[in-house]
């Protein structure tokens, strides 16, 4: 063990960023009276929301979609027959270019059973912003510990140990509900591309815990 006095500190950081990535959320519902009609129509707008990103392909960092979903709505809960049949699908979509974003959102409303929820700001997990948040806060440790030492009379020796407590950000979701199509809006209701769908700045964080040796303390100067 070293004989030298030991201080330890946490360094903080934090750093107000653009976003990277704009999350959007696409949900489509289909119901019809039969299994088979669902279903052709759950094909229908899955049909039409692939043509619209494939159209926006460029702007877009990638797209997923999960599996389809087809279940009967029973007409009460001590009923086995069906009065009509659901079809849902959703899309995850990471948006990179953000002009496009009320324009896509417009697009991607081709029902009114369309559910849009989105964008979620973010920042990408390998941003070098993350590197530069854990170098401030090693920086504000050293500040830190050197603060600890000279009030006691003493200076900074060596580093003994780092650890990474964890990065993090912080986003700001703005909620968005797209019932119907721009085409066809409702009385009264401003189009999709009039909303404001200005990029909110993201909180990136860096933190660590640091010990530092220390000279002999001078207590009487403290």
């Amino acid at each position: 063990m070293s004989q030298h006095p030991i201080v330890s500190v946490r360094g903080e950081a934090e750093i107000m960023v653009p976003p990277e990535t704009a999350v959007v959320t696409v949900s489509v519902l289909a119901r019809e009276r039969t299994r088979e009609r669902t279903e052709s129509r759950l094909v229908e707008l899955s049909a039409a929301i692939g043509e619209v990103l494939a159209r926006q392909e460029s702007a877009l960092r990638r797209h997923s979609a999960s599996s389809v979903s087809v279940y009967p709505v029973l007409r009460n809960r001590k009923s086995d027959k069906a009065d009509a049949y659901q079809g849902r699908r959703t899309w995850t979509v990471e948006v990179q270019s953000f002009a496009v974003l009320p324009e896509l959102l417009g697009a991607l409303a081709v029902s009114e059973t369309v559910t849009i929820n989105g964008p979620t700001w973010r920042v990408e997990a390998g941003s070098p912003v993350y590197q530069r948040a854990r170098a401030a806060a090693v920086k504000d440790a050293v500040q830190r510990a050197r603060s600890y030492a000279a009030a006691f009379g003493a200076q900074l020796d060596q580093l003994v140990e780092v650890a990474d407590v964890g990065m993090s950000t912080d986003g700001a979701p703005v909620r968005f509900a797209a019932p119907a199509p721009v085409a066809r809006p409702m009385a009264g209701a401003a189009p999709i591309e009039q909303i404001d769908l200005e990029p909110v700045e993201q909180r990136v964080f860096g933190r660590i815990e640091a010990r530092f040796t220390m000279t002999p303390p001078d207590l009487n100067a403290a």
